[in-house]
């Protein structure tokens, strides 16, 4: 690896995947791969690029490196690993998020995720993913979550 790679990107070439300065984590390489495919169609409708130089989709691996686990572990280790890659300003260069499916298993990822580490939050660092996601709202955890139960309850209404 060449050295001028910092740790962050050195640890995701390790694990196989390639970190951008936004990274999502996902439980599967099959949630990659329709990542991928969303961003190829919105290319072609949009020439909007989703996806490129500064974001990226990334799954943990497969079987027990991957699924809620994989991303749990993942989440927290490069998190860590971002305090140490700074902007010429101050402020860390990464940013990695966590996307669970709303089964039982992202719920207790969700959950796991926070207790391990305070600073990951629901709405802000953490997501499980509903059928129908609430795209219009202020990018404050709360107002995240109330957008998410307004669609929840009108789902239940419907």
């Amino acid at each position: 690896m060449p050295e001028e790679f910092d740790a962050v990107v050195r640890y995701g070439m390790a694990l196989g995947f390639t970190v951008r300065e936004r990274t999502v984590l996902v439980e599967g390489n099959t949630d990659v791969e329709l990542f991928q495919l969303a961003a190829r169609l919105e290319f072609q409708a949009s020439r909007r690029e989703l996806l490129g130089k500064s974001m990226a989709v990334v799954s943990p691996g497969t079987g027990d490196l991957g699924g809620t686990t994989g991303v749990v572990r993942e989440l927290v280790g490069l998190r860590a690993l971002a305090k140490t890659c700074l902007l010429r300003d101050g402020r860390v260069r990464y940013r990695f998020i966590g996307l669970f499916d709303n089964d039982f298993a992202g719920r207790k990822a969700v959950r796991t995720a926070n207790e391990i580490d305070t600073g990951i939050l629901e709405y802000k660092d953490v997501f499980r993913l509903h059928p129908v996601m609430p795209v219009d709202c202020v990018l404050h955890p709360k107002s995240v979550k109330a957008a998410f139960d307004r669609v929840k309850w009108h789902l239940q209404a419907s």
